[in-house]
């Protein structure tokens, strides 16, 4: 996006990035360099009886004049606009708006004002006229580019480490069950591509015999106790 700014070199308007305050631009006109003051922008006609789109560029250090007549700065060519209705000032770093008492007065964001500093988007309201103030900034400096260069950087490393970690080897570790005759496994594989189902191996007949002789030991101690307490 481009602003209407003078040229301190040939004292004509040209355009220059809205963002290069303080920064060196060339001039479309003359092609020589200058450095863009802080505070320099434009004044833009949004819309009136005349002159809607019209663009004045403003500088530091330079009076804008707005009123009825053709020797002010912005000429408004109305009834409800006095002969010098508003001046604009450079001060302490602002633009001031400065109604010397005009007789229909002048409005800035909807409010009647005599004094008021503005800020860059300030919308002037001046008889049937409507004016807005846009002025330059002075854009990221490198150190904030420099800064925005690592958080991309560290942005993207995340995304690959997490990126790497969804695609990597799967956890190989033994999926069986420790059980008193060693390891057995719990997963039955399937060629249907179903989750395998977890499964326990059944027992054989002759790997239960000390479970099955303890408790015949114990039926016959019981058989034994009874005879001898019948006897």
């Amino acid at each position: 996006m481009t602003i209407l700014v003078y040229c301190p070199n040939c004292n004509r308007p040209t355009k220059v990035p809205l963002d290069a305050a303080g920064k060196r631009v060339r001039c479309t006109g003359c092609e020589k360099t200058f450095t863009l003051p802080h505070g320099s922008g434009e004044l833009t006609i949004e819309w009136g009886p005349a002159g809607a789109g019209r663009k004045i560029p403003l500088w530091p250090g330079k009076t804008i004049t707005i009123g009825r007549t053709k020797d002010n700065t912005v000429s408004l060519p109305g009834p409800l606009v006095s002969r010098r209705h508003a001046t604009l000032d450079w001060v302490n770093g602002e633009w001031r708006l400065r109604d010397p008492g005009s007789t229909n007065g002048t409005f800035v964001n909807s409010q009647r004002v005599k004094l008021i500093g503005l800020t860059d988007g300030s919308r002037i309201v001046i008889g049937d006229f409507a004016l807005r103030l846009t002025v330059t900034t002075s854009g990221p400096s490198d150190l904030d580019r420099a800064l925005d260069a690592m958080a991309v950087e560290e942005s993207q490393a995340g995304i690959m480490a997490v990126a790497q970690s969804k695609a990597g080897p799967r956890d190989l570790t033994d999926s069986r069950a420790d059980t008193v005759h060693g390891h057995v496994p719990l997963i039955k594989p399937t060629s249907d591509g179903q989750q395998p189902t977890p499964l326990l191996r059944r027992r054989r007949l002759f790997e239960r015999w000390p479970v099955i002789a303890a408790l015949a030991a114990v039926v016959i101690v019981i058989v034994v106790l009874l005879i001898a307490f019948l006897v």
